[in-house]
């Protein structure tokens, strides 16, 4: 039995009044016509991940795919950080993100969308390895919109592809776990200015490493290192990060049986980092979303709906849920020179 998708069940004006309410709220929730609009692009979604997992195998079989609905903290925040934004035009609300071994891979990557045939709409791209932004992010992304006579419900919605390499995700992963355990908001540059620093450095680290353009007003040769030196020190980054991966995980569901679904959820409980997952199956997508929602609505931990084949693969999409910065600590300590 196939997967009930939903369709928008408002006119486009009540999904804009919707997003300049979520805008004028200090702490975000989600009425019933914001949860219609995001569940209304799953459809489209699982479409463009088919087309990216086929995609990036061809390119190199050890790359891994996922997708998931933006989450409501998020999209309340990239609402009050760009006040034009609407609600009903943000690009991001359903996005899939393929991990590639190396540049060249990724690179090729791209080439195939560049190159091969679509059926939908190519609204723009961002590269954000050649021009990385401020706060260190690295990663190309491309944005269409979807197009189809047939399933006419779902036209222009907005789907982003995001395809990145192993390091520049073990960059990001670490920036949110730290975002996560210390409760800032560096991935929206808001955070410690010390943590932000860090970020940036290390990011131009890793870009000089892969031989790509490194954040604008990085410091070059030793005194980048010497800063990064000085920052891991005075943070404590490595022990921090290593201290964080002690959490007890809740498993509800089997990790030896495919899921089309799961819902990850991290809280931090009586001074415990705890990680809930639940799984759902593929006639589940309805009962799947409806309970993410009542998780988010819950405010008491990070929570995410994703699509993967196997609970293994959601591990390694989703690292920063599971606090695994292994990959990033390595390469830390190869720049600083500790061990």
């Amino acid at each position: 039995m196939p997967a009930i998708w939903t369709e928008p069940e408002h006119a486009r004006a009540e999904y804009r009044r919707a997003g300049r309410a979520l805008r004028q709220q200090v702490i975000p929730v989600a009425d019933d016509v914001i949860n219609n609009w995001r569940s209304s692009h799953s459809y489209p979604l699982n479409q463009f991940y088919m087309v990216l997992k086929s995609r990036a195998r061809k390119v190199n079989s050890n790359s891994y795919v996922s997708q998931r609905l933006k989450r409501l903290n998020s999209i309340h925040a990239k609402l009050v950080r760009e006040p034009a934004m609407q609600l009903v035009t943000m690009q991001d609300i359903p996005g899939c993100r393929a991990i590639l071994p190396t540049l060249a891979d990724a690179r090729n990557l791209v080439s195939l969308y560049e190159t091969m045939d679509i059926p939908h709409e190519f609204d723009h791209s961002k590269d954000y390895v050649g021009r990385p932004k401020s706060s260190g992010y690295r990663s190309y992304h491309l944005i269409y919109r979807y197009k189809s006579d047939v399933r006419t419900a779902y036209e222009d919605m907005r789907v982003e592809i995001r395809i990145r390499i192993a390091l520049q995700h073990a960059w990001a992963t670490a920036l949110e776990t730290i975002d996560l355990f210390t409760r800032q908001a560096l991935k929206s540059s808001q955070g410690s200015q010390d943590w932000e620093r860090f970020f940036v450095l290390m990011s131009s680290a890793i870009a000089r490493k892969e031989k790509c353009p490194e954040v604008s007003g990085s410091p070059s040769g030793k005194q980048l290192v010497e800063e990064i030196r000085h920052l891991n020190e005075s943070l404590g980054v490595i022990e921090r990060l290593r201290s964080y991966k002690r959490f007890r995980e809740i498993l509800n569901y089997d990790e030896q049986k495919k899921h089309a679904y799961v819902v990850l959820k991290t809280s931090i409980e009586q001074g415990e980092a705890v990680i809930h997952t639940w799984g759902f199956d593929d006639t589940e997508l309805e009962r799947a979303q409806e309970f993410y929602y009542l998780q988010e609505a819950k405010q008491d931990g990070e929570v995410v709906l994703v699509a993967a084949s196997r609970a293994r693969n959601i591990r390694r999409a989703f690292p920063n849920f599971f606090a695994d910065t292994d990959v990033f600590i390595r390469e830390l300590q190869e720049v600083v020179g500790a061990r």
